[in-house]
């Protein structure tokens, strides 16, 4: 091989090794681009016949030709090898360098934002002081109760007493309802003493029973009936407490105008 093969191949390998990522890839291109190297690039001593001198004006010699020629075809394909080169190196560069540059981005990223940027831009993304800080419960001082005012204490110890169940209220009814009934029949029968007793026995069981309209007019119809002096005032306070209720309706015909028959 020729000088000039040599430094063909040492430029080839020199821009390999500045493009290639690796050894292998390296060695495979320089071949691909040795295939396209003119062959007759190669002086006699690899086996290559010489080209045969063209005619050259103005006197230069063949020998002058033959090696301006080679030359000539030597720097046309390094041109043509450092070409190749270049493109493998810009297919090459990307794949290698794309990892790099994303760890430059991430980098930049992470990097505290200009002196010019506005402070609520650069804090856009950080969450409040809310969302960091665990919420803590609402702390109770020790339960103090105030006391009550005197009156309202003295109202509550002096609380009416408990209404009677309706249960006891019904019994009661009940029970007064019994008694008087037995003495309206007595006083229909002209039993009067009777009705007047039982009348009587029902105002002190049922000193505030809810009959006592219906008990005084069978006391004041047994009077006028039996025709006791007392009868008048009694009829007349019946009217005065109860007016015109149906208990009074029923002792004024007793002690009215008409008087029924025993």
């Amino acid at each position: 091989m020729s000088e000039l093969d040599d430094e063909i191949r040492r430029l080839l390998e020199q821009g390999m090794r500045e493009a290639a990522p690796d050894r292998d890839t390296e060695e495979r291109v320089l071949r691909e681009l040795l295939k396209h190297v003119p062959h007759d690039i190669h002086g006699p001593d690899d086996g290559g016949a010489a080209a045969e001198p063209p005619a050259v004006d103005g006197g230069a010699t063949a020998a002058q030709t033959v090696g301006l020629s080679t030359t000539a075809k030597g720097l046309a394909a390094v041109f043509a090898a450092a070409t190749a080169i270049a493109v493998t190196a810009a297919l090459l560069r990307p794949s290698v360098e794309a990892p790099s540059r994303g760890v430059e981005e991430r980098t930049a990223d992470d990097r505290e934002p200009p002196g010019d940027m506005p402070l609520g831009h650069a804090l856009k993304d950080t969450p409040p002081a809310a969302e960091i800080a665990p919420a803590l419960p609402p702390t109770r001082g020790p339960d103090r109760r105030e006391p009550l005012p005197a009156q309202q204490s003295r109202t509550r110890s002096h609380s009416p007493a408990a209404q009677p169940s309706p249960t006891v209220a019904a019994d009661s009814l009940a029970a007064e309802l019994s008694l008087l009934d037995a003495a309206e029949r007595a006083l229909s029968s002209g039993q009067y003493e009777r009705a007047l007793s039982l009348a009587r026995e029902h105002a002190r069981a049922h000193p505030s029973g809810q009959l006592t309209a219906e008990r005084r007019a069978i006391e004041a119809s047994a009077l006028c009936a039996a025709g006791d002096p007392r009868a008048p005032a009694t009829f007349a306070a019946l009217v005065r407490d109860h007016g015109s209720t149906a208990a009074v309706t029923r002792a004024r015909v007793w002690c009215g105008d008409e008087k029924p028959e025993p």
